[in-house]
């Protein structure tokens, strides 16, 4: 038999679940920032260094000299915010001098845009990671 007096109302109930929500969300924030802080070390990490210039906090420019990467892959920034050292989103769309790309091989400096869905700046540093990092 069930003890009516220890069954909780769905308004407690519902509040509990979004404190676990928003629990959830959290540790995943902090361990992605961990994650993310080890991966840009890794030899499979590509730096592209500080953008030659930031339009719109979304489409960063920059000009490299070897890279690899497709629509999808993670573009990272590392910001100097100790409350939030990096900043992420993959990236949406690659182009060079007005033309699209879905995948980007350079060996030669040239110059390149790609757009995130982060608010990006020109003072960050930036690495292209695999998409299925996070």
């Amino acid at each position: 038999m069930i003890d009516v007096d220890s069954i909780e109302s769905v308004d407690l109930l519902t509040e509990r679940c979004g404190f676990i929500a928003a629990y959830g969300q959290s540790l995943y924030g902090v361990l992605a920032q961990e994650l993310l802080r080890y991966e840009v070390k890794q030899p499979g990490a590509q730096s592209l260094g500080r953008p030659v210039v930031v339009h719109d906090h979304s489409i960063v420019c920059f000009e490299s000299g070897a890279c690899d990467f497709v629509v999808g892959s993670l573009l990272v920034a590392q910001t100097s915010d100790h409350l939030e050292p990096f900043r992420y989103s993959p990236i949406e769309s690659i182009q060079i001098g007005g033309q699209g790309f879905l995948k980007l091989t350079v060996a030669t400096p040239t110059q390149f845009g790609v757009k995130v869905s982060f608010r990006a700046s020109d003072k960050f540093e930036y690495y292209i990671l695999p998409a299925d990092i996070i």
